[in-house]
């Protein structure tokens, strides 16, 4: 049996959007887990199943700019970036792709909210 997973990867510049977010996905794909475990045809894959939530550390980006073009070289303004990162990791033991659909789905169809963006990958050993 192989052992595949499917990383999830969540961006945002704000760290409330992106906690909304991953913790909507993150109950949805545990719904789904508890509810295709009950299901007898996909059951022995899915009752192996693990789903693991990572916070990630967060990337600032800072830049400097000065003030005045001409004079004055140290007046300078400060800017950053920061980008909050959450990662969902479901590792899976199975060969039925129906698995892999259901979640693929529940991905697509989750609505982000405007800020937040997803990157989804597909693992295989």
């Amino acid at each position: 049996m192989n052992k595949n997973s499917i990383r999830i990867k969540l961006n945002s510049f704000d760290s409330d959007l992106l906690q909304n977010d991953f913790e909507q996905l993150y109950v949805k794909l545990q719904v789904l887990l508890n509810t295709l475990s009950k299901i007898n045809f996909i059951s022995q894959s899915i009752k192996k199943s693990i789903v693991v939530a990572l916070p990630l550390p967060k990337k600032k980006r800072i830049f400097c700019v000065l003030r005045s073009p001409h004079v004055n070289k140290d007046s300078r303004e400060h800017f950053e970036i920061r980008t909050y990162r959450r990662l969902i990791i479901i590792t899976y033991i199975s060969s039925n792709s129906i698995f892999l659909s259901y979640i693929l789905d529940i991905i697509r169809k989750h609505e982000f909210q405007p800020g937040v963006s997803c990157r989804f990958f597909k693992i295989e050993p």
